[in-house]
């Protein structure tokens, strides 16, 4: 149950990420003004939570395998920065244009 249990606790985590990028993406208001003030108060939100979460499993991991379970504290953090980073660029593409990011083009 060890190892399984934090790889577990792991994937948990992850569904918990999407989960909240998923609900933060529905409610979310995309008027213009003051859009970008919006989404970095939702980012804070979001790396709150991540913050909040990835400790509460990485004590949960550590309590199941000790030291080698908190040694995949690292990789707590992993989702749920891959799906804030790539998650925002794909729902709001458009605040990333002038940074590089391509628009899409229409078939």
């Amino acid at each position: 149950m060890g190892l399984l249990g934090a790889i577990g606790i792991l994937a948990a985590e992850a569904a918990a990420g999407f989960l909240a990028l998923d609900l933060i993406f529905r409610t979310m208001s995309l008027a213009e003004d003051g859009l970008r003030e919006r989404v970095r108060r939702l980012g804070w939100f979001y790396a709150g939570l991540a913050a909040l979460l990835v400790a509460g499993g990485g004590w949960l991991q550590w309590r199941l395998l000790g030291a080698g379970g908190a040694a995949l504290l690292a990789l707590d953090w992993a989702p749920w920065w891959l799906l804030w980073r790539f998650g925002l660029r794909k729902q709001l593409g458009f605040l990333f244009w002038n940074k590089g990011a391509k628009k899409p083009t229409s078939p």
